[in-house]
């Protein structure tokens, strides 16, 4: 099923920004003096050219191994904001 480049799970992106709300205000939080980096992948993997949706497969590979958590695969579209921090 997900070797097939058609193959779609996605979300929109405001039920992802609504799931993450309170994650988000508490990493806020935790900042307040602006020393933690975020990396936030949902600007990579929801936006625009999406049609406001956030993918969770691209071309037939998982981006996530489980509901929260990215797949190394995911994870390798992410990494070099990681350390260009």
């Amino acid at each position: 099923m997900l070797k097939d480049n058609n193959f779609e799970i996605k979300i929109p992106h405001q039920d992802f920004l609504d799931r993450n709300f309170y994650s988000f205000k508490a990493l806020d939080e935790i900042d307040k003096y602006g020393k933690i980096s975020k990396i936030y992948p949902s600007k990579i993997f929801c936006n625009e050219k999406f049609n406001n949706f956030c993918n969770t497969i691209f071309e037939g590979k998982s981006l996530y191994f489980d509901d929260d958590h990215l797949s190394n695969f995911g994870a390798s579209f992410i990494i070099e904001s990681i350390f260009n921090k």
